[in-house]
């Protein structure tokens, strides 16, 4: 366990040393503060009005006059939508367009809630019931940043063990700095603020997800931490299919016994049912839908392309992919002569190497193995007799197609969310099936060769770039501007 530790550890100092001064005081956006209070206080509205208005749920209890109190009665919930020419439209909770003319409106009580995922405020109650409002989410975000290190490393051992793979410990360190420092992981790390925060603490029961669930071997263990992971980004339910496929599709090949089966299904939805259940409960208590988490009310519900495009729509997959994989700095003609833009970085720069997936070699001894295997005679008997090259290939062809399954289950959604991530360095959504491309790229063939290392010092010093930088005062402001592809016509 030496070697977990000395990440952990190698990991906290990085991230706190790139964090700074932030380390001082909790992030202006420490939305999850808020929550975990609301929560010691047994409910869940803010218990005092927050002090800026960014991505903050609303809505509006109003008192009503006249015809409209006839007609609606003495008081509605919802928001006005404030659409153009017509300032009188009102939007109730249950979905409801209705006017409201100024004359017939009472007064006005307005409900403030988080609607992130809420796991992370539970874990910071504790911390919030001992400092009260300035507990510090950045520590609190550099500390589960530095236990993904320690997590990442162990699930690529852990990969070794049941025999996917043989690489040494120094290979899974690479592929660990890899997911640590590397990828948007080290930008998430030393902010704080909920965006972060929740991507931080997701990816870290995701990676526990990951281990407990690879081959279906802990269900329970599997269950619980997979709640969290999807209390904490909603995202992270459509990693289910990680578990369920395994189980239902082992990567052995051998079949499962009936009532083996069944006790895993259940070991692991139980859980997740329950804590899913819970969440339902939860959306009805703060906005009156089960289905309803809240992003609809940011900015009291005005936000226009929620409005008229739901959370998830095609409308918005130019826009992300953009984001995601071709965004690139352009140059100017004043210092500091190169920008980046705040709707994030693509992939080919901040990670280069998580790339080589698309490119697995077969190692030199498997291929020497499988063609001895191929051939006739005794010698392939010989050959037969001491190598377990095929079941072994069977089952890595099998993880990695359930790999690739995940990564698409997860991404799909989030292309067509209706948010690049903005404000970013790089596109922070990756985080969420990022460990399942680093697992893919540990259980190919491809060695970590000196081209492979300086495809992740590049993406390390890429990374470290956007972590000095982003989010900075001063002359490292200057290196962001708000540019991306055009929008395509309505």
């Amino acid at each position: 366990m030496r070697t977990p530790l000395v990440l952990f550890l190698t990991g906290f100092a990085v991230f706190a040393a790139f964090a700074g001064p932030r380390l001082r005081i909790h992030s202006a956006d420490n939305h999850f503060v808020y929550l975990a209070d609301a929560f010691l206080h047994g409910q869940t509205e803010l218990t005092r009005k927050p002090h800026h208005g960014n991505d903050w749920a609303s809505y509006d209890t109003l008192e009503l006059k006249g015809a409209s109190r006839e007609k609606h009665g003495e008081r509605i919930e919802g928001f006005f939508t404030r659409r153009a020419g017509k300032p009188d439209q009102f939007r109730t909770l249950a979905g409801d367009e209705i006017e409201i003319p100024r004359a017939e409106r009472g007064s006005t009580k307005t409900h403030y809630y988080v609607s992130f995922p809420p796991f992370p405020a539970v874990l910071m109650m504790p911390f919030v019931a001992m400092a009260g409002y300035g507990a510090n989410d950045v520590v609190f975000t550099v500390f589960f940043a530095a236990l993904n290190v320690a997590l990442m490393f162990l699930l690529l051992q852990r990969l070794r063990r049941q025999g996917y793979g043989d690489r040494a410990d120094g290979e899974n360190v690479w592929l660990t700095v890899l997911f640590a420092f590397g990828t948007v992981h080290l930008g998430c790390a030393v902010l704080g603020q909920v965006w972060f925060t929740a991507l931080v603490v997701g990816a870290t029961f995701n990676l526990l997800y990951m281990y407990f669930a690879l081959d279906a071997r802990r269900p329970l263990l599997a269950g619980l931490v997979f709640a969290a992971a999807f209390s904490s980004r909603v995202s992270l339910i459509f990693a289910a299919v990680f578990f369920y496929w395994q189980l239902f599709f082992p990567n052995d090949g051998r079949r499962r016994e009936r009532g083996d089966l069944v006790r895993r299904f259940v070991a692991f939805s139980a859980p997740c049912l329950v804590v899913g259940v819970m969440l339902l409960v939860y959306n009805q208590v703060r906005f009156d839908k089960l289905t309803e988490f809240g992003h609809i009310y940011l900015a009291g519900g005005t936000i226009e392309r929620i409005r008229d495009f739901g959370l998830f729509h095609p409308h918005f997959l130019t826009r992300n992919l953009t984001a995601a994989f071709t965004l690139m700095p352009r140059f100017v003609s004043e210092a500091p002569y190169v920008q980046f833009s705040k709707h994030g970085l693509s992939m080919l720069l901040t990670t280069p190497a998580i790339f080589l997936v698309l490119w697995p070699r077969l190692r030199r001894h498997d291929t020497r193995c499988e063609r001895a295997v191929a051939a006739d005679g005794p010698a392939s008997d010989e050959v037969s007799a001491t190598c377990d090259c095929a079941p072994r290939r069977t089952a890595h062809k099998r993880l990695s197609r359930v790999l690739w399954i995940t990564v698409a289950a997860v991404a799909i959604p989030i292309f067509m969310y209706q948010n690049t991530g903005w404000e970013q360095f790089g596109y922070r959504f990756a985080l969420d099936f990022l460990p399942y491309l680093v697992v893919l790229l540990a259980i190919g063939g491809r060695r970590i060769t000196r081209t492979v290392k300086t495809l992740v010092v590049i993406g390390v010093i890429v990374n470290a770039i956007g972590a000095a930088t982003f989010k900075r005062g001063g002359i490292a402001a200057k290196f962001y501007a708000d540019y991306i592809a055009e929008e395509p016509r309505r």
